[in-house]
């Protein structure tokens, strides 16, 4: 659409409610037979007013500040459970490392004491 094409989307909202006067009609109908392009704007024009019209029940306003400390709270929430879980692997690695130590140490210990030296 180029600009000589263009028209106020205003107007075309007020010909869709039926609402034009005779001139503005006779404005829109010029406009419609330039091209097809501005045939189907104002058909998908008519269309979303026609849905935005069905819309029962209307769309509810959504607090997002609010939604939006909901999110961070979970998200912390996840951040400290995930921080227990990895405190709770390292404590169990460290267990581990020092009883495998032990445990060879005292393999050593005990075989070599039970090995006679010569």
């Amino acid at each position: 659409m180029n600009q000589t094409d263009h028209i106020d989307e205003q107007l075309l909202l007020q010909y869709l409610l039926g609402n034009a006067d005779i001139d503005q009609k006779q404005r829109i109908e010029e406009w419609l037979n330039k091209s097809d392009a501005n045939r189907k704007l104002l058909d998908r024009l008519e269309v979303l007013w026609l849905e935005t019209g069905r819309l029962d029940p209307p769309p509810v306003a959504v607090d997002t500040v609010e939604a939006w400390k909901r999110v961070a709270a979970r998200l912390d929430e996840a951040d400290r459970q995930r921080g227990k879980d990895f405190a709770g692997r390292i404590f169990r690695m460290q267990a581990i490392r020092w009883v495998t130590g032990i445990a060879a140490m005292l393999l050593i210990a005990f075989g070599a004491g039970g090995w006679p030296i010569r």
